[in-house]
Protein backbone atom coordinates (compact mmCIF):
# COMPACT_ATOMS: atom_id res chain seq x y z
CA UNK A 1 0.00 0.00 0.00
CA UNK A 2 1.03 3.59 -0.54
CA UNK A 3 1.45 5.06 2.93
CA UNK A 4 3.37 8.21 2.01
CA UNK A 5 1.65 11.29 3.36
CA UNK A 6 -0.65 9.37 5.65
CA UNK A 7 -0.77 9.45 9.43
CA UNK A 8 -0.14 6.40 11.55
CA UNK A 9 -3.81 6.28 12.49
CA UNK A 10 -4.81 6.30 8.82
CA UNK A 11 -2.54 3.35 8.08
CA UNK A 12 -3.19 1.47 11.32
CA UNK A 13 -6.51 2.67 12.76
CA UNK A 14 -6.35 0.35 15.76
CA UNK A 15 -2.72 1.03 16.70
CA UNK A 16 -2.16 1.12 20.46
CA UNK A 17 -1.82 4.70 21.83
CA UNK A 18 1.61 4.08 23.41
CA UNK A 19 3.28 3.84 19.99
CA UNK A 20 2.15 7.37 19.08
CA UNK A 21 2.98 8.62 22.58
CA UNK A 22 6.55 7.29 22.33
CA UNK A 23 7.17 9.10 19.05
CA UNK A 24 5.63 12.26 20.46
CA UNK A 25 8.21 12.16 23.28
CA UNK A 26 11.02 12.00 20.72
CA UNK A 27 9.66 15.03 18.86
CA UNK A 28 9.10 17.06 22.03
CA UNK A 29 12.38 16.22 23.79
CA UNK A 30 14.66 15.60 20.84
CA UNK A 31 16.01 12.58 22.71
CA UNK A 32 16.24 9.18 21.01
CA UNK A 33 14.55 6.16 22.57
CA UNK A 34 14.79 2.42 22.11
CA UNK A 35 12.39 -0.23 23.37
CA UNK A 36 10.69 -3.51 22.62
CA UNK A 37 6.97 -4.02 22.40
CA UNK A 38 4.16 -6.04 20.88
CA UNK A 39 1.96 -4.52 18.16
CA UNK A 40 -1.48 -6.00 18.70
CA UNK A 41 -2.85 -4.99 15.29
CA UNK A 42 0.11 -6.52 13.44
CA UNK A 43 0.49 -9.46 15.76
CA UNK A 44 4.26 -8.97 15.84
CA UNK A 45 7.02 -8.13 18.33
CA UNK A 46 9.31 -5.25 17.41
CA UNK A 47 12.58 -3.82 18.61
CA UNK A 48 12.32 -0.10 17.97
CA UNK A 49 14.76 2.80 17.77
CA UNK A 50 13.28 6.28 17.28
CA UNK A 51 15.23 9.52 16.99
CA UNK A 52 14.52 13.15 16.19
CA UNK A 53 15.30 14.76 12.81
CA UNK A 54 14.37 18.27 13.98
CA UNK A 55 11.55 20.45 12.70
CA UNK A 56 8.93 18.20 14.29
CA UNK A 57 10.15 15.17 12.39
CA UNK A 58 11.41 11.83 13.57
CA UNK A 59 12.71 8.57 12.14
CA UNK A 60 11.97 5.06 13.34
CA UNK A 61 13.85 1.81 12.74
CA UNK A 62 11.83 -1.37 13.30
CA UNK A 63 13.39 -4.78 13.81
CA UNK A 64 10.94 -7.69 13.76
CA UNK A 65 11.89 -9.95 16.70
CA UNK A 66 8.72 -12.04 16.70
CA UNK A 67 10.42 -15.41 16.23
CA UNK A 68 12.97 -14.62 18.92
CA UNK A 69 10.24 -13.68 21.39
CA UNK A 70 8.19 -16.79 20.57
CA UNK A 71 11.26 -18.93 21.22
CA UNK A 72 11.92 -17.07 24.45
CA UNK A 73 8.34 -17.54 25.59
CA UNK A 74 8.57 -21.27 24.88
CA UNK A 75 11.79 -21.49 26.88
CA UNK A 76 10.15 -19.57 29.71
CA UNK A 77 7.33 -22.14 29.76
CA UNK A 78 9.85 -24.99 29.97
CA UNK A 79 11.74 -23.12 32.69
CA UNK A 80 8.65 -22.43 34.76
CA UNK A 81 6.80 -25.73 34.27
CA UNK A 82 9.68 -28.20 34.52
CA UNK A 83 9.71 -30.50 37.57
CA UNK A 84 13.51 -30.52 37.38
CA UNK A 85 15.72 -27.89 39.00
CA UNK A 86 16.83 -25.35 36.37
CA UNK A 87 19.14 -22.51 37.30
CA UNK A 88 21.78 -20.03 36.22
CA UNK A 89 24.65 -19.33 38.63
CA UNK A 90 27.74 -17.18 38.46
CA UNK A 91 31.35 -18.15 39.02
CA UNK A 92 31.21 -16.58 42.50
CA UNK A 93 28.81 -19.33 43.57
CA UNK A 94 25.54 -17.37 43.68
CA UNK A 95 22.28 -18.23 41.96
CA UNK A 96 21.29 -15.68 39.32
CA UNK A 97 18.04 -17.30 38.27
CA UNK A 98 16.12 -20.28 39.65
CA UNK A 99 12.94 -21.90 38.43
CA UNK A 100 9.87 -22.50 40.66
CA UNK A 101 10.96 -26.08 41.46
CA UNK A 102 13.59 -24.66 43.82
CA UNK A 103 10.91 -22.87 45.80
CA UNK A 104 8.45 -25.78 45.67
CA UNK A 105 10.85 -28.55 46.73
CA UNK A 106 13.33 -26.70 48.93
CA UNK A 107 10.88 -24.24 50.44
CA UNK A 108 13.11 -21.16 50.12
CA UNK A 109 11.93 -17.94 48.47
CA UNK A 110 13.70 -16.58 45.41
CA UNK A 111 15.17 -13.80 47.53
CA UNK A 112 16.57 -16.30 50.03
CA UNK A 113 18.07 -18.46 47.30
CA UNK A 114 19.75 -15.54 45.57
CA UNK A 115 21.06 -13.82 48.69
CA UNK A 116 23.41 -16.60 49.83
CA UNK A 117 26.10 -18.71 48.22
CA UNK A 118 24.55 -21.87 46.83
CA UNK A 119 26.87 -24.01 48.97
CA UNK A 120 25.00 -22.79 52.06
CA UNK A 121 21.97 -24.79 50.90
CA UNK A 122 24.03 -27.96 50.43
CA UNK A 123 24.49 -30.76 52.98
CA UNK A 124 27.59 -30.05 55.05
CA UNK A 125 29.21 -33.35 54.04
CA UNK A 126 28.84 -32.49 50.33
CA UNK A 127 30.11 -28.91 50.37
CA UNK A 128 33.79 -29.64 49.79
CA UNK A 129 33.09 -31.99 46.88
CA UNK A 130 30.67 -29.47 45.38
CA UNK A 131 33.22 -26.67 45.56
CA UNK A 132 35.98 -28.91 44.19
CA UNK A 133 34.06 -30.53 41.34
CA UNK A 134 30.93 -28.55 40.64
CA UNK A 135 32.42 -25.07 40.87
CA UNK A 136 36.16 -25.47 40.27
CA UNK A 137 35.82 -27.74 37.23
CA UNK A 138 33.11 -25.58 35.73
CA UNK A 139 35.25 -22.47 36.15
CA UNK A 140 37.84 -24.24 33.99
CA UNK A 141 35.22 -24.61 31.27
CA UNK A 142 34.58 -28.31 31.83
CA UNK A 143 31.00 -29.51 31.44
CA UNK A 144 29.53 -31.69 34.16
CA UNK A 145 27.27 -34.71 33.95
CA UNK A 146 25.55 -36.70 36.72
CA UNK A 147 27.23 -34.94 39.62
CA UNK A 148 25.27 -35.84 42.74
CA UNK A 149 24.95 -33.91 45.98
CA UNK A 150 22.47 -33.28 48.75
CA UNK A 151 20.55 -30.07 49.39
CA UNK A 152 18.83 -29.36 52.69
CA UNK A 153 15.32 -27.95 52.46
CA UNK A 154 13.99 -25.21 54.71
CA UNK A 155 12.22 -27.92 56.73
CA UNK A 156 15.48 -29.83 57.16
CA UNK A 157 14.75 -32.58 54.64
CA UNK A 158 17.58 -34.07 52.58
CA UNK A 159 17.09 -33.74 48.83
CA UNK A 160 19.39 -35.69 46.51
CA UNK A 161 20.00 -34.00 43.15
CA UNK A 162 21.85 -35.24 40.05
CA UNK A 163 23.28 -32.29 38.09
CA UNK A 164 24.14 -31.67 34.46
CA UNK A 165 25.86 -28.32 33.95
CA UNK A 166 27.50 -26.30 31.19
CA UNK A 167 29.68 -23.22 31.88
CA UNK A 168 30.08 -20.14 29.71
CA UNK A 169 33.54 -18.98 30.70
CA UNK A 170 33.37 -15.67 28.86
CA UNK A 171 30.18 -14.66 30.68
CA UNK A 172 31.33 -16.42 33.89
CA UNK A 173 27.97 -18.10 34.23
CA UNK A 174 26.83 -21.69 34.73
CA UNK A 175 23.67 -23.18 33.24
CA UNK A 176 22.51 -26.26 35.14
CA UNK A 177 19.67 -28.77 35.27
CA UNK A 178 19.19 -30.95 38.34
CA UNK A 179 17.03 -34.07 38.62
CA UNK A 180 15.55 -34.99 41.99
CA UNK A 181 16.82 -38.51 42.75
CA UNK A 182 15.77 -38.64 46.41
CA UNK A 183 13.34 -41.53 45.89
CA UNK A 184 15.92 -43.38 43.80
CA UNK A 185 18.49 -43.03 46.58
CA UNK A 186 15.92 -44.18 49.12
CA UNK A 187 15.21 -47.28 47.02
CA UNK A 188 18.94 -47.97 46.63
CA UNK A 189 19.47 -47.72 50.40
CA UNK A 190 16.53 -50.02 51.07
CA UNK A 191 17.98 -52.54 48.58
CA UNK A 192 21.39 -52.37 50.30
CA UNK A 193 19.77 -52.83 53.70
CA UNK A 194 17.76 -55.81 52.42
CA UNK A 195 20.90 -57.37 50.96
CA UNK A 196 22.79 -56.85 54.22
CA UNK A 197 19.93 -58.42 56.16
CA UNK A 198 19.88 -61.40 53.77
CA UNK A 199 23.64 -61.88 54.18
CA UNK A 200 23.31 -61.68 57.97
CA UNK A 201 20.40 -64.12 57.88
CA UNK A 202 22.49 -66.60 55.85
CA UNK A 203 25.36 -66.21 58.33
CA UNK A 204 23.10 -66.89 61.31
CA UNK A 205 21.53 -69.88 59.58
CA UNK A 206 24.93 -71.36 58.78
CA UNK A 207 26.06 -70.80 62.37
CA UNK A 208 22.87 -72.41 63.68
CA UNK A 209 23.26 -75.48 61.45
CA UNK A 210 26.91 -75.83 62.38
CA UNK A 211 26.01 -75.65 66.06
CA UNK A 212 23.17 -78.16 65.67
CA UNK A 213 25.49 -80.54 63.86
CA UNK A 214 27.93 -80.29 66.74
CA UNK A 215 25.18 -80.85 69.32
CA UNK A 216 23.96 -83.92 67.46
CA UNK A 217 27.43 -85.39 66.95
CA UNK A 218 28.42 -85.12 70.65
CA UNK A 219 25.80 -87.58 72.10
CA UNK A 220 26.07 -89.80 69.06
CA UNK A 221 29.81 -90.15 69.61
CA UNK A 222 29.15 -91.20 73.25
CA UNK A 223 26.57 -93.79 72.17
CA UNK A 224 28.86 -95.20 69.49
CA UNK A 225 31.68 -95.39 72.06
CA UNK A 226 29.41 -97.20 74.55
CA UNK A 227 28.39 -99.87 72.05
CA UNK A 228 31.98 -100.29 70.99
CA UNK A 229 32.89 -101.07 74.62
CA UNK A 230 30.03 -103.57 74.89
CA UNK A 231 31.11 -105.21 71.69
CA UNK A 232 34.63 -105.52 73.04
Amino acid sequence: KNIIGKTVKEVLPDIEPYWVEKYGQVVLTGMPISYQNYAQELGRYFEVVAYSLGNNRFAVVFNDITQREISRNELDKIFNLSIDFICIANFDGFFIKTNPTFQTVLGFSTEELHSKKLTEFIHESDRDSTIKIFLTELRKGNALNNFQNRFISKEGKTIWISWTAQPLTKEKTIYAIGHNITEQKKAENELIEAKEKAVESDRLKSAFLANMSHEVRTPMNAIIGFFTLLDS
